[in-house]
């Protein structure tokens, strides 16, 4: 199937998210606007490499994003390396997992799911463990608290922030306007939109698109949010995720006239509740 040669889809996210998808998009006739909401910040490499020669050998490294591996994994190579071939790395997703693979790591496990997880659940299947577990300063402590709790030696380590955009060229709203579609990415991508466009504008906009999102702990985000329309994508490959897409695409102009009209409705409701209603010409003064 290919859709209309104006079907447009944007997709905010980190920078270098999805590599692959605009091919994959452009095959169908799906035109993909890349909206980068997130900007990263690593941590000096010499104080993740003390933190990591401190904590000694372990025997399970946990990266749950592509980030993790620029930051943590590709300056430290060597001391990772050197833990030998026992060592278990678990991904999170195709995209970090090919990451891993990119940096000479083959032998690299994935869960069935996005996020950390779905790899403290396959974790907790087995012996204690050492685990090295590096992440964005958005994640928490949740994962090493639960880790610890089963009896994990955890060296939970913050290597790189993440910082929100907060401003938007006119370029990128029009297009997040005009688009059939979005994508988001993750609850920080979400935050990082609305920080940009305010709660009312991403409530309003979103109303007139079709909204989709990975995984089910950003369909929650988006809830809380006000995005209450988001709809979850099964899969996280390209492949996947391309798919998807063209099957709504056979029915998209339609839906599109559905939510253009929801939308419509909406704010107009809206703006009678605020003005109230009008009062006849000829009516009495109070």
């Amino acid at each position: 199937m290919v859709a209309s040669p104006r079907a447009t889809l944007v997709l905010v996210s980190a920078p270098d998210a999805l590599p692959g998808l605009d091919e994959g998009f452009r095959a169908i006739g799906v035109r993909l606007v890349r909206i980068p909401v997130l900007d990263f910040l690593p941590r000096p490499v010499s104080l993740l490499r003390g933190a990591l020669t401190e904590f000694g050998t372990f025997d399970t490294l946990v990266v749950t994003s592509s980030e993790v591996v620029t930051t943590f994994v590709r300056p430290l190579s060597r001391l990772i390396h050197a833990q030998g071939p026992s060592l278990e790395i678990w991904a999170a997703g195709p995209t970090t997992a090919r990451a891993l693979r990119d940096r000479g790591f083959l032998r690299v496990h994935q869960a069935a799911g996005l996020g950390a997880l779905p790899i403290v659940e396959a974790l907790r299947r087995s012996r204690p463990r050492s685990v090295v577990y590096p992440r964005s300063d958005r994640a928490g402590p949740g994962v090493a608290r639960t880790l610890r709790r089963r009896g994990d030696r955890v060296l939970d380590l913050v290597s790189y922030s993440v910082r929100p955009r907060t401003r938007l060229t006119p370029r990128e709203v029009r297009a997040l306007a005009d688009s059939d579609a979005w994508i988001m990415t993750s609850p920080s991508a979400i935050s990082a939109l609305r920080s940009a466009l305010g709660n009312v504008g991403l409530r309003s906009m979103s109303r007139a698109v079709q909204v989709w999102v990975l995984g089910e702990r950003t369909r929650r985000a988006a809830r809380g949010h006000g995005i209450h329309r988001a709809r979850s994508i099964g899969g996280v490959t390209t492949q996947e995720i391309t798919y998807y897409v063209s099957r709504w695409f056979e029915h998209g102009a339609d839906e599109r006239r559905r939510l253009r009209a929801s939308a419509s409705t909406a704010s107009t409701s809206t703006a009678r509740r605020r003005t109230g209603p009008r009062r006849s010409a000829h009516a009495p003064g109070p």
